[in-house]
């Protein structure tokens, strides 16, 4: 398939590209959560770059006709109008996680699919600007991934537009209902399970981002924990959800003189960079020093060391999370907030060493 420009009409290619995603978006009637041409297919059929492609889909994303989940694809978020019964609020730094958010929009679109309601996604940087959204008070639900300190909605806000609010991760002092992960729970068990294995210099790989609620409340479990088994030693070190940064953690671990046997990291992707960085630098795991995680990741399938973590049900909150907006959307104003916390597992592989 061919396609000519309509340069009469003095449009970019890149403008071209966006009405082709819009067209395609209704020639096929897709639903939420469909996905569209990628960044190569675009750019074979326009005969541009990639770059182009993705400029085109970067600004349908700004528009919230799209989102975007890194190594998976775009994908049609809906069109906002005055009608849409949930309005679901991520912000844009999380988007691009494809261990979480897309496991957990896939499943929470599957789950109310079929249902009969107009669904959409938008994405925020800031609480302002979900604020400003003019049609915030036509809707029925609304979601936001609140997933730091402060994110979310005003109490002003909340007590004006008098409609059911979920929140992805905890706010105990927020007039919400929300769906969450045990994670303090979940890092008392993994410290436990050091503990049980005979270490006692235990330490945090930690993402102190914007005060992350799931990171403020793995970090409190292992704190606690320590201090239920008289360890009165802490070793925090504070970074990000990157590999980069259990990289870089690691580096830090390497200088010291009394190194911890034992490290529990925020995520997943930070134990495999810390991983990366000790079998660099000659230190083996779990021989030399005993790791676990934190998600569960598919990506642990292809790590050299069977990882130990603890798994968080994303596609169960999924679920959970369609399950409470369809209760919440039919309770109207008699509705009253609930508190969903997923329980947790730990995962036993081989990254854990017993040592005397």
């Amino acid at each position: 398939m061919e396609v000519k420009f309509l340069t009469e009409e003095r449009k970019t290619k890149y403008n071209q590209v966006k009405k082709f995603i819009i067209d395609y978006i209704e020639s096929k009637k897709l639903k939420v959560g469909d996905k569209v041409p990628s960044e190569n297919e675009i750019a074979k059929l326009f005969g541009i770059t990639k770059v182009t492609a993705s400029r085109a889909l970067n600004e349908l994303v700004n528009e919230g006709i799209l989102y975007r989940i890194q190594g998976k694809g775009s994908f049609f978020a809906g069109y906002k109008t005055k009608t849409s019964n949930i309005l679901v609020f991520f912000p844009i730094v999380s988007s691009y996680d494809p261990y979480f958010t897309g496991p957990l929009l896939e499943t929470f679109f599957h789950s109310i699919d079929g249902k009969g309601l107009n669904l959409s996604l938008c994405y925020f940087k800031d609480n302002k600007k979900i604020e400003e959204i003019p049609y915030i008070k036509n809707c029925k639900v609304i979601i936001v991934a609140a997933l730091n300190k402060g994110e979310g909605l005003s109490d002003k806000l909340l007590k004006k537009i008098n409609i059911p609010v979920i929140y992805l991760s905890s706010h105990a002092d927020t007039p919400v209902s929300y769906v969450a992960f045990d994670n303090k729970n979940g890092a008392k068990k993994a410290v436990e399970y050091f503990i049980k294995n005979g270490h006692r210099r235990i330490a945090y790989f930690s993402a102190e981002y914007k005060q992350n609620i799931s990171n403020e409340e793995r970090k409190e479990g292992y704190i606690e924990s320590l201090e239920e088994n008289g360890i009165k030693e802490k070793i925090i070190l504070g970074g990000d959800y990157t590999e980069e940064s259990g990289y870089k953690l690691a580096k830090e671990i390497l200088k010291m003189k009394n190194r911890p046997t034992a490290i529990l990291t925020c995520n997943d992707l930070v134990a495999i960079g810390a991983i990366y960085c000790f079998i660099e630098n000659g230190i083996k795991v779990p021989d030399d020093i005993s790791i676990i995680g934190f998600g569960n990741y598919k990506i642990l399938n292809y790590t050299k060391v069977p990882l130990t973590t603890v798994s968080l049900p994303v596609k169960e909150m999924g679920k959970k999370l369609a399950e409470l907006a369809i209760k919440k959307m039919n309770e109207g104003l008699a509705f009253k907030n609930e508190r969903i916390i997923l329980p947790v597992e730990l995962i036993i592989r081989k990254s854990v060493k017993k040592i005397c």
